[in-house]
């Protein structure tokens, strides 16, 4: 009997450990442990809201399950910063939008985007961060696949 008890104390202070990690790891990025998806958060303090962006990505694995797996696999980090009109690693050509007033951009090269800091929390700044969060994983998979 006092086996037993030993054994579930173990397993509880196991899954205490593990759960106070997981929200350690969130509050400075994204951490989907059953799902293998760890994306770095960079945001901006003064002008952002890093919440947002994790909730967008709550929203694409809810949503959009392909969307969320492409993001896990192609994106490693997301910083809250405007995207500079004359960086050349700024994304995709045919973007209508340009410089400081995209909504994000793909950095060329790496597993990172970046998206413009927005300070406001509603569900249409989280659904606008979901989507621009999964064009920018896109152009990360396109940009990957490539050099396979």
């Amino acid at each position: 009997m006092q086996l037993v008890k030993n054994i579930i104390l173990i397993i509880a202070i196991l899954a205490g450990a593990y759960g106070l990690t997981v929200y350690v790891v969130n509050i400075f990025s994204y951490l989907d442990p059953p799902r293998l998806c760890h994306i770095g958060i960079t945001g901006d303090i003064v002008s952002g809201n890093e919440d947002t962006i994790r909730s967008a990505l709550r929203l694409l694995r809810r949503d959009d399950p392909d969307a969320y797996r492409l993001t896990c696999r192609y994106v490693n980090r997301i910083n809250e910063m405007r995207c500079q009109g004359a960086d050349p690693r700024g994304g995709e050509s045919e973007d209508s939008e340009v410089g400081w007033e995209k909504p994000g951009c793909y950095v060329r090269g790496s597993k990172e985007i970046q998206l413009k800091p927005e300070k406001g929390d509603s569900e249409d700044i989280i659904k606008k961060r979901a989507a621009t969060i999964k064009k920018y994983a896109e152009y990360s998979r396109n940009f990957w696949e490539e050099r396979e």
